[in-house]
């Protein structure tokens, strides 16, 4: 079974809809790598579409990123809003505008896994650090998080979190870490990476963002 591991979407459905016409489901797992929501115009729509495909049985799993960690944490203490500083307050008026349920979503981010581990392969939202609390997600230092060096594991580690700039993954090979975040929300693209169940890079994925899916609406 091989792995398309896919960026952060940030509500940015169509680009997401694109990157899904290039999973193979038969033969792959679809890995998201966390931070489906906030930013993008569509971010009911995009949770609906993991959600969908999950309950669906596909052969897909979505990790929990920094976003859906701090809105999971502003439901539980509404005291906590850093949520709503960091694109927050825009999805909930999404949310209510459309009558989505937030509540039902949000019960849906707690539950999502914080990474993903085979033999070959290492995946979570931010990366692992180099860092004794590297594996808590509340520490800046953890991996829903850092945003320092990472550590070399003994298998290629792939995460999102930190946006590039570029038209692919990018690949540091002090660390052996790919990083699939390449600014979907801001306007450049979504990126995948597919890789074989022996550790192999197979293909490079690139999607350029959809204007419709962060262009101001009204």
């Amino acid at each position: 079974m091989n792995y398309l591991i896919v960026g952060d979407v940030h509500g940015c459905l169509h680009t997401f809809e694109a990157m899904l016409d290039h999973w193979s489901r038969k033969t792959e797992m679809l890995n998201q790598v966390g931070d489906l929501i906030d930013r993008g115009n569509f971010v009911p729509e995009v949770v609906q579409r993991a959600r969908q495909l999950q309950n669906e049985g596909e052969n897909c799993l979505f990790l929990r990123g920094n976003h859906e960690m701090d809105a999971v944490l502003m439901a539980a203490m509404p005291e906590f809003n850093n949520w709503l500083l960091n694109g927050g307050k825009e999805t909930m008026k999404q949310y209510e505008d459309r009558n989505f349920s937030l509540e039902a979503d949000v019960k849906w981010f707690s539950r999502l896994p914080l990474f993903f581990e085979t033999e070959q392969l290492m995946v979570s939202h931010a990366g692992i650090s180099r860092y004794k609390d590297a594996f808590d997600e509340f520490s800046n230092n953890g991996l829903l998080w850092t945003r320092g060096p990472l550590k070399r594991l003994e298998k290629i580690q792939v995460h999102g979190h930190t946006p590039h700039r570029t038209r692919n993954p990018h690949f540091d090979p002090q660390t052996n870490a790919w990083n699939v975040d390449t600014g979907a929300c801001y306007g450049f693209g979504l990126s995948g990476l597919r890789i074989s169940d022996q550790g192999e890079i197979l293909d490079k994925i690139y999607i350029p963002t959809f204007v419709e899916d962060i262009q101001k609406i009204g």
